[in-house]
């Protein structure tokens, strides 16, 4: 009878220890598709950052050669573009230049002329802009 009692625990261990381990399974599987989705973000941020550093550097070239600037102009440029959100930290955080589109809600540059997502023009009250 001891027996018995016995092996009703042992199989509820068993039964417990089983559903733990698919449980774990099924969490693993779920982290490695996880992975696999950052990795793959990761490979397209990386493509897209050398495709930019592509541009820029072809850009660059192209100011020196036509409009023959230097990189000392270069450098003030970047400085000064730095300090376009009031920072001089290496970057510009353009959600600062934002705006909402009146039409369609979206985010767009504060100098659009209109909205690139549904056309809608942008006028925001700036003297520069055309009646």
């Amino acid at each position: 009878m001891l027996d018995l009692i016995w092996n009703l625990f042992q199989d509820d261990d068993i039964k417990r220890l089983r559903s733990g381990v698919a449980s774990r399974e099924a969490q693993s599987d779920s982290l490695r598709s996880q992975v696999g989705s950052v990795e793959a973000r990761l490979l397209e941020l990386e493509k897209r950052h050398e495709q930019l550093k592509l541009v820029t550097l072809a850009l660059w070239r192209l100011l020196k050669d036509r409009v023959e600037l230097s990189e000392l102009n270069l450098r003030k440029y970047v400085e000064s573009t730095d300090l376009l959100d009031g920072e001089a930290d290496g970057k510009v955080d353009l959600t600062k230049e934002l705006i909402e589109c009146p039409d369609c809600g979206r985010f767009l540059l504060n100098t659009a002329i209109v909205c690139p997502y549904c056309g809608a023009n942008n006028r925001s009250g700036n003297t520069f802009d055309i009646a």
